[in-house]
Order: structure tokens, then C-alpha cells, then sequence
């Protein structure tokens, strides 16, 4: 999931993928105006990485690795491994990133295809790294070396440590050789079984040569894509290097080489990060103190199970973890199916598992899994008793994954049970189907009103014909009146032959500010939407989110006095929705606290913009400070410190809106906070104004009004 701020984050890349077609949807950015995708280049297979093997004697002795605190770099084909400092950010060489700079960091990497060519995790693992944070150096063996962050997943908000849940602590002090072993973790190519060609291998050596830069062995094997793993020693379980180089096979020199971890520019870099280096790390992660004991710092160390009980009574991870945030943990952690408790299908070191049916069929036979831990002979169980049945990565019940099985257990059962290709060829579209009619059931309660649209708004054919709430899909559009505190009762459909679906338009009329809250429960995959209607159909979408079947959907906004629609729409999955599938969508409003108490407080800088930059016919006309969008440009002078008090406003229509520029110079590098609080939703930007306009975006935050 990509929006401005991941997208900026991700240098306009998206994730990467495994097959052989894509589909992009494009979600409109809440606010009135036209909304464009562009799709500068596609890549398609992958560029080699070469075929320079380092191997040590006559044999390859890698073996696969389950570790989690490495990831595979892209670009660069190198490995890069999670540490312990302040943000827990990452190591690799530095020649991984000097001459093309290094761009994701990919975690959980599965098999590559037979003949070698890599597959990509999900875009879950996969994380976008941080060009501001990178610092490095590469002059030789003895010097390296890159340190680097990367920012939260797009998808699943979690960082690479939270995600991951381990990191490497680091020698202080490298020792001198003792001829104890040693590890190396890296992602090499392998020429003797290419399904694990760039994946996590592992190696063990004699740590008997040592130099005052580096670490030299001639008995670990490596390959390119190893270059910046970590070398480990293993009885202190410590990074004493970063692998560098392969030279097995030169006449004078027959190492493979590390560059000590103790490297001079590299423990500098470490002691001034930068970008996302600089900042302190999450509260939630497994680092922090006990989830069902007390402590006097904020979070806990189970990362699932902190941020649900954190979403109950964010104290607990604002200001410290007190009883009542044990006693949360306590009620929400605990147990088949508790928060935090791990797949089922992974030796995770706590008792139970994260699916409730799958966690009781296993400790009915084995009971030491709930008692105890949920070690490796557990997740052999729950493969043999739950099959393909909640393994997370088999897929959405609901939606086709051409694999056999999907990710509930009990839902995946009752399906198979009335067609068993499902767990035994492949869940398709039929397979969701019945998982719609059998596993998520919708009921209304008898208090809510009946929509009352006769055949789900399409016709035999399964063409659009819907005179009931058709909205501005309707020619004349046709709406549903609905009030604050009112539920709906109604039915969708979608024709996975046809791809038409029925979309119900709800039409709110607010005759004051109000925070509302738009939420829905489908027997389907739902999308619903709100739209501001002051200027008619088409309206402007200013919210939307999706949810699973039998999960609830929701969207709040403060909005203004006003007219808006709410919809509600199956989402397009290919999976067909049948006429009667049930959905229950209420609408809850509570008076907005607008105005925002004295924005504009005396001492402010004033913009005195004339009619908000726009004309008498509401077309743009901003000679004050329309910035890069006036011809030619024009802005409004700011210097630090500095607060200035303006207006803002769009036309009848919303087609059109008043943008305010200023201009900031900097005659010496600074941290700077462009902050704004106004009447109205808003968005505010930052660009690099060093060459002229159009200007390249740094950053931008969405604020709701009077925050």
C-alpha cells in the first residue's frame, strides 16, 4: 500500500513481486481535484549478480539459515543485518552502496525458483531504506563499511526490528584470535543447488587470523551476495566483522576477508547517526521490559501484544506500563489466539498460537505447547493437523490464491469439507465463494433500516440498473437519506463475470460541524467511502478504507457543515458476491470542538491573500503566493522562528483550491518543523526549492482540522 509519504519514502518504487501479471489500483487522495498515476518503468526478471563463487576446499558447506536478523539488500545483491544501537538500524559493506546506492532491505526470504532466479517476500517484509541515513566508506578490505536505516513498512506499519524481533549486539573490543568458532550469514548465490541461490545460508570457521583491520578465513564459504554479513563469534554471540571480500582462490592471499567491526570511521558513524538512525526507537519491541510485569518505561517487549493493548489505553505506551497494562496483557495475550502469541506454523518461543482452532488441536494432543513454549515439534503438529489450513502465508479465504488451503483455520475446513480440491489442488474463485456463504455470516438486528434495493442494483445480466441508491453511479443519481446514530441493513452484490458491482450511496446532510464515524460489517470484502457533495456528483472523496469479510471497516472524519455521501461497495476480487449477501452500516456524529480557539493570535505575520487566490468565477488567480502553481512563480518570504496567520479556501465546485507557498532560505544545514493548524483538513509539504520549480517533494503530513 503506497501513498505520498511511502512512495517519497520508497524513492517512487514499489515492492517487488513474484509471477507473471500485476494489477495497481489507483485510490483517490481524499480532497477535490483530478487524481493521476504515472508508471515511469517496469522491471521485469532480474539483473544477475554475477557468478563469482569464494568457495573454501572442494566442497560448498552452506547450509540454510532461519535467522531473522539478516535481509537481502536491493539494489546492490548484498546482505545487510539488523544491531542493537538507539534505532536499531543496520550494517552491510560499503562498496554494497557506493557506486549505485542501495535502495529496500527484504526479510524472510523464500526459495528461489529451480533455476536460481530469486523470489521476493511479501511486501510485508519488505522495507524501504533511508537515503538520508546512509553513512559510508570504501578505501579496502580494512575499511568497508555502510550504516544505514530503513522506515516502517508501507503495509504493516512495523519496523524491521519490531517485525523481525532480534538484533546483533557488537564486540566493543575485537579480540585476537583464540580459535574459536565463527559464523558467517549471508545471502550468496549457490551454484550446486540453485533453489537456494540468494537465500539465507550459513557457514562456521577457526577465528585464527586476525589483523589489525581485518579478519581473514579460509574455511568459510561464501559467494557474491554475502558481501556485508556479519561475521559471528560464536561464543559470545557478538559481530566482531562485516564479510568483505572473497579471495579463497588467490595464490598469495587465499582468504576470505572481514573487515573488523571496531573500524575507526565506522564506530564514529555509530556514534552520530543520521536520518532515521538519529531517532529513538519503538516502544514496542523486544527489547522492552516485560509485557505482564510492571515497569516505569512505556511499551512492552511482545510487539503484537504491546500495540493491541496500547490501542485499548495508549498510556500504556506513552508513559509507562503500569498494572492495569499487565492486567490488559493479561486479558488479551493470553491464551489460543491471544495477541502476540505467534503463527502457528513457526517455533515462536511462547506458549500457544496466534490461530485459536489450530492452538487447541495441537495442545489436545501436546499439551506442553500451551503449558510451556510452542517449539519446532508444535509447529510440526499443527502442519500435520492443520495442513495448509491457517498457515498465514496460503492466503485469504475470501479471494482466490491458486495454493491450496488459506489462512483460517476453521473457516478453511468447512470449506474443504464440501470440496475437498480446495485444500488439495488449489483455493480458486470457487473456493471463495464458498467461503463467503459458509464461514462469514452478518445479522442484523431488527432496529436498523432496510435499504430495501431489489436485485442488489444489477439486472439479469449483471449490468448496473439500480434506481434504489445508486448515488452518482445513477443517471440521475439516487440516493438514500441517513441521519447521525442511524444503522442500515442491505445487501451487495458483485459479478465476478460481468466485473459490475452494486454500489449503495447514503446521503448525510450535517447542519453543524461534526466528527463522524462511518463504519461497516460485510458478508464480503468491503470498500466504503465518503464524499464531500457540495458541488453535486461526481463529489470529492476525502475518506475510504477496505475490510475483510466479517471484519468491521470504519472511517472518522471531523467534517463541516455540509452535505456528504457514504457508500458501500464489495471490493473487486474476482470472487463473486451473491445478490443477498448482507451488510450493517451505522453512522455516528458528535459535535466538532471548531473553531480551533484563537489560531491567529496577535504578533503573527499576516498572508493578506485577496479572495484566497482564486477569482470571481472560483478559477485560480493567485498573484500572492500561488508558488510553483502561478505563472510566474511567486512566494511569500518565511524565515525560522517566523508564524504567519492566512486564509485558505476551494470553489463552489471543490475542483479548484487555494495553495500558499513560501520560501524558506537556509544559508547553513538545519532541522527544521513546518507545522499548521487550521479550520479545515489540510496538507502541508515541503520542497527542495535549490532548483527553481517544479520542485521534488521532501516530505508531507495529512492534519485534521484543529490539530
Amino acid at each position: 500500500i503506497l501513498d505520498t509519504v511511502s512512495l517519497t519514502r520508497s524513492q517512487y518504487h514499489s515492492a517487488y513481486f513474484n509471477g507473471e501479471a500485476l494489477r495497481v489500483e489507483l485510490l483517490a487522495y481524499p480532497g477535490p481535484g483530478a487524481n493521476l498515476i504515472t508508471i515511469v518503468q517496469v522491471t521485469a526478471g532480474i539483473v544477475g549478480q554475477g557468478t563469482i563463487a569464494t568457495q573454501c576446499g572442494p566442497t560448498d558447506d552452506r547450509i540454510p539459515s532461519g535467522d531473522p536478523r539478516q535481509g537481502r539488500i536491493v539494489l546492490g545483491g548484498c546482505t545487510g543485518f539488523l544491531i542493537n544501537d538507539m534505532a536499531h538500524c543496520l550494517l552491510t559493506a560499503g562498496h554494497c552502496t557506493d557506486v549505485i546506492p542501495i535502495q529496500q532491505i527484504h526479510f524472510n526470504i523464500p526459495l528461489s525458483v529451480p533455476d536460481g532466479t530469486p523470489n521476493f517476500p511479501g511486501p510485508q517484509d519488505q522495507y524501504a531504506i533511508d537515503p538520508s541515513s546512509i553513512q559510508f566508506s570504501v578505501t579496502g578490505f580494512g575499511d568497508d563499511w555502510a550504516y544505514f536505516g530503513a522506515f516502517p513498512n508501507s503495509t504493516s506499519g512495523l519496523t524491521p526490528f519490531q517485525a523481525q524481533g532480534a538484533s546483533y549486539a557488537l564486540a566493543a573490543v575485537v579480540p585476537p584470535a583464540d580459535n574459536s568458532v565463527i559464523r558467517m550469514n549471508g545471502f550468496g548465490l549457490d551454484f550446486d543447488d540453485p533453489q537456494l541461490s540468494s537465500t539465507l545460508q550459513t557457514d562456521t570457521g577457526i577465528y585464527d587470523n586476525v589483523t589489525p583491520t581485518q579478519i581473514r578465513y579460509d574455511d568459510i564459504d561464501t559467494a557474491a551476495g554475502c558481501s556485508g554479513a556479519p561475521v559471528i563469534k560464536e561464543n559470545t554471540g557478538e559481530v566482531v566483522g562485516i564479510h568483505v571480500g572473497g579471495d579463497c582462490d588467490h595464490p598469495q592471499l587465499p582468504f576470505n576477508i572481514a573487515m573488523r567491526i571496531d573500524n575507526p570511521g565506522l564506530q564514529a558513524a555509530l556514534a552520530s547517526p543520521l536520518g532515521i538512525c538519529a531517532q529513538p526507537g519503538p516502544v514496542c519491541s523486544p527489547d522492552a521490559g516485560d509485557c505482564f510485569g510492571t515497569h516505569d518505561s512505556p511499551g512492552c517487549n511482545i510487539v503484537e501484544c504491546c500495540l493491541t493493548v496500547c490501542a485499548q489505553d495508549p498510556f500504556c505506551c506513552e508513559t509507562l506500563w503500569d498494572t492495569f497494562c499487565t492486567n490488559q496483557a493479561q486479558d488479551l495475550c493470553v491464551g489460543c489466539g491471544g495477541a502476540g502469541t505467534g503463527s502457528c506454523f513457526e517455533a515462536n518461543g511462547t506458549p500457544w498460537c496466534d490461530d485459536p482452532a489450530c492452538c487447541d488441536a495441537v495442545c489436545a494432543v501436546d499439551p506442553f505447547c500451551c503449558d510451556t513454549a510452542w517449539d519446532a515439534i508444535c509447529k510440526d503438529q499443527a502442519n500435520e493437523l492443520c495442513g495448509d489450513c491457517g498457515d498465514p502465508g496460503a492466503g485469504n479465504c475470501f479471494m482466490a490464491s491458486f495454493t491450496p488451503g488459506c489462512n483460517d483455520v476453521a473457516c478453511c475446513r468447512t470449506v474443504c469439507e464440501i470440496d475437498p480440491t480446495c485444500c488439495e489442488t488449489e483455493w480458486d474463485n470457487a473456493c471463495g465463494e464458498l467461503a463467503l456463504e459458509n464461514c462469514c455470516k452478518v445479522h442484523c438486528f431488527g432496529d436498523e433500516t432496510l435499504e430495501n434495493e431489489p436485485n442488489c442494483g444489477l439486472d439479469a445480466a449483471g449490468l448496473p440498473d439500480d434506481f434504489t441508491n445508486g448515488g452518482c453511479n445513477s443517471d440521475p443519481p439516487v440516493f438514500i437519506q441517513v441521519e447521525c446514530g442511524e444503522s442500515v441493513c442491505g445487501t451487495a452484490a458483485y459479478r465476478a463475470d460481468t466485473n459490475f458491482r452494486d454500489t449503495d450511496w447514503y446521503e448525510l446532510v450535517l447542519p453543524s460541524p461534526t466528527e463522524i464515524t462511518w463504519a461497516v460489517t460485510a458478508q464480503f470484502p468491503v470498500t466504503l467511502q465518503i464524499y464531500d457533495a457540495g458541488g453535486g456528483c461526481p463529489g470529492a472523496l476525502i475518506g475510504t478504507t477496505n475490510a475483510d469479510a466479517c471484519q468491521e471497516a470504519s472511517v472518522a472524519l471531523s467534517l463541516a457543515a455540509g452535505t456528504y455521501y457514504l457508500v458501500v461497495a464489495p471490493q473487486f476480487t474476482g470472487v463473486t458476491v451473491t445478490c443477498g449477501s448482507t451488510y450493517r452500516a451505522t453512522v455516528t456524529g458528535a459535535p466538532c470542538p471548531l473553531p480551533c480557539g484563537e489560531i491567529c493570535a496577535p504578533g503573527k505575520t499576516l498572508e493578506n491573500e485577496p479572495d484566497c487566490g482564486l477569482d470571481q468565477d472560483g478559477e485560480p488567480d493567485d498573484s500572492t503566493n500561488g508558488g510553483c502553481f502561478f505563472d510566474p512563480p511567486l512566494f511569500l518570504p518565511i524565515s525560522c522562528g517566523q508564524s504567519v496567520c492566512g486564509t485558505a479556501g476551494t470553489n463552489d465546485t471543490g475542483a479548484f483550491r487555494d495553495t500558499d507557498w513560501y520560501e524558506l532560505v537556509l544559508t547553513d544545514p538545519a532541522d527544521i518543523t513546518w507545522a499548521v493548524t487550521a479550520e479545515f483538513a489540510t496538507t502541508i509539504q515541503v520542497y527542495d526549492g535549490s532548483g527553481g520549480c517544479p520542485a521534488p517533494i521532501l516530505g508531507q503530513a495529512n492534519v485534521e482540522a484543529c490539530e
